[in-house]
Order: structure tokens, then sequence, then C-alpha cells
């Protein structure tokens, strides 16, 4: 592990919250959106989410400026970029769903939808919590429970797509909404996988330096 400075004034345990709380914004953007849907409110929605998106790239872009010029760091290298593309693609995914959303042309939310949405705010808030502890990981059991958290909240999320895909085929729909819905579950699930990946991520690097 390279050890960190005073000469390294760039904080990247900051930068992992930070890009946390716009996985979180993300979230219940997405969360409020499909508890209050209105189908000619979706292409503001879609932009206004790719906002959200595009500010959390600027800042990674930024951090991987800076972290090429630097010649120390907290933690490895590799962990923090690893990190920070776990944390960019979670926001990405939950941008995916708007998009499918829009480009699918979607009228009608489905409620596993909304409960999905859910789990995304509750694993995104946990996620944002294990990062606001990380920087303290070497004498802080609390991040290892924020961690286990995302694990369960993913393992629940991973029932309620074995539940919805089964209602899916097992209803008397036509093709285009099993086609839709297959997936736009697939995605909502893929929101939770990644945020899953991230916890991941920290737990071992968490393991490397302790």
């Amino acid at each position: 592990m390279e050890k960190n400075t005073k000469r390294n004034a760039f904080d990247y345990f900051a930068y992992f919250t930070k890009c946390a709380q716009f996985a979180c914004d993300s979230a219940v953007f997405l969360e409020d959106a499909l508890n209050h849907f209105d189908h000619e409110k979706v292409p503001d929605w879609a932009r206004a989410m790719h906002r959200i998106e595009n500010d959390a790239d600027s800042l990674k872009h930024d951090m991987i400026k800076r972290l090429a010029h630097e010649f120390i760091s907290p933690i490895e290298r590799e962990d923090i970029v690893t990190l920070a593309e776990k944390l960019d693609s979670s926001i990405d995914t939950i941008e995916d769903v708007m998009q499918k959303i829009y480009y699918h042309n979607v009228r009608d939310i489905r409620p596993e939808a909304i409960t999905f949405a859910e789990l995304i705010v509750k694993c995104a808030n946990a996620m944002l919590a294990a990062t606001k502890e990380f920087k303290n990981f070497k004498k802080s059991r609390t991040v290892i429970d924020h961690v286990i958290e995302v694990n369960t909240i993913e393992s629940d999320a991973d029932k309620l797509f074995a539940q919805s895909m089964r209602r899916l085929y097992t209803e008397d729909v036509d093709t285009r909404t099993i086609l839709i819905w297959t997936a736009m579950f697939e995605t909502l699930e893929e929101c939770l996988d990644v945020l899953e990946d991230s916890a991941d991520v920290i737990e071992s690097i968490i393991m490397k330096n302790t």
C-alpha cells in the first residue's frame, strides 16, 4: 500500500463519497419518477438524469487526471481506479433504467419496478454510508456493517427479480410488454448488482490493507 502524506492534498476518500452521493441522487430521482409516473415527462426526466450522470463523469475524469500525476496515494492506484469505475457504473446503470423507459416508450409502470427503485435507494444509501466510513477502515467496524447491508439488500433484489419475472411470464400480457419488462427488470436488478460490486471492492481493499 502506498502511504499518504501532507503533500498529497487530494482527498480520494472524499471523492468516493461524492460519487456515492451521485448514485443516491440518481436513485432518489428514479424512485420519485416511478412513484409519480407521467409519460409526458419522461423526455425531461431522461435529460435530467443524464445531467447527474455527466456531472459524475466529470468528477471521475478530474480524479483520474490527478491520480496520473500523483507520486503517492492513500491506497493502491489500481484499487482507486477500480472503485471509481464501479461507483460510476452504478450511476450509469440507474440512468439506463430511465433511458429504457424513454426509448421503449413505457406508458405504465409495473408495481415491481417501484419496489426495485426502493431497494436501489436503500442500497445506494448503504453504499454512501460505507464510503463515508471508508477513510477509517483500519479502526472502524462500521464500514463492514454497511458492506454487509448492501449485500443483504442485493439478495432481496434477487428474490424480487425472480418473483417479477415469474409474474410477467404467467400473466396474460402481450409479447411487447414481456420483451420490454424483461429488459427493464434485468436493468433494475443490475443496478443493485453494480452497487454490490462497489461494496465488494471496498471489502477487498480493507482485507488487503489490514
